[in-house]
């Protein structure tokens, strides 16, 4: 059976309690000072990092591949009316 997909926030304190192991597993203690947020943040960073996963790329191309064949287009129209100017004198 599949678990429901978590939130961003669920995700990230997940990731964030892996971390944490991982810190205490290079002999560091992940409760100092300047390692208290580190877990929490890290796990931001490869959320963000890996969202790519998820996203539909027609969504996130779409308008770009419009812009680019519009683009085409247009460098089109320009070329061949740049050779008739040359061809016409």
């Amino acid at each position: 059976m599949m678990q429901a997909p978590l939130d961003e926030n669920e995700r990230v304190d997940r990731i964030a309690a892996h971390i944490k192991e991982i810190i205490s597993l290079l002999g560091e203690d992940p409760g100092r000072e300047g390692l208290l947020k580190t877990p929490r943040r890290a796990a931001k960073a490869l959320v963000h990092a890996c969202s790519g996963y998820s996203a539909n790329p027609e969504e996130l191309l779409g308008n770009v591949m419009i812009a680019i064949i519009t683009i085409h287009q247009v460098l089109t129209v320009l070329r061949a009316l740049h050779g008739e100017q040359h061809t016409n004198t």
